[in-house]
């Protein structure tokens, strides 16, 4: 702690530091002076490279060549062109059919199909027996002993 071996004693003895600054004035005259780009560049369609000195507001481009239409390109085009459309057509047609069997897959494979709750004789002989003896629930104590054996077993079966 503070002794000779510190960091602030080492770093007064790496040597001056110094700084560079770029004006405008010196951006200009850089610019002044960049090269031209050659008319064999230019002429092939290759964008120059821009140089790493050169503000990004400043980029050179060239521009596209241009390129005279073979008529036996378009040609051998067509046949293609013709195929990719009806292509598209067919693809098109046979969508909604292909849409239609995923569906029914997915009825058939994914839903399980529907079944009656478990217990559901049992329950509805218990209801059916309280509308019948409305004055007399105690006739019903057969069929609420045979539900809640089905409920018991059913939770056993599932624990």
């Amino acid at each position: 702690m503070g002794g000779s071996n510190s960091k602030e004693g080492s770093s007064q003895s790496e040597g001056p530091k110094f700084s560079v600054r770029i004006s405008q004035k010196l951006l200009h005259s850089i610019d002044d002076k960049a090269p031209v780009a050659s008319e064999s560049s230019s002429e092939l369609g290759a964008p120059l490279e821009r140089p790493s000195w050169l503000p990004s507001s400043q980029i050179p481009y060239s521009p596209l060549p241009s390129f005279p239409q073979d008529s036996g390109a378009d040609s051998s085009l067509q046949p293609s062109v013709r195929k990719g459309n009806m292509l598209i057509k067919a693809e098109s047609e046979e969508l909604p059919k292909v849409k239609g069997l995923v569906d029914e897959l997915l009825e058939r494979e994914y839903r399980p199909p529907e079944r009656p709750p478990p217990c559901s004789t049992e329950r509805e002989a218990c209801l059916s027996c309280y509308l019948t003896n409305p004055q007399e629930p105690f006739k019903c104590s057969p069929m609420v002993d045979a539900f809640s054996a089905c409920a018991k077993n059913l939770a056993q079966a599932t624990a």
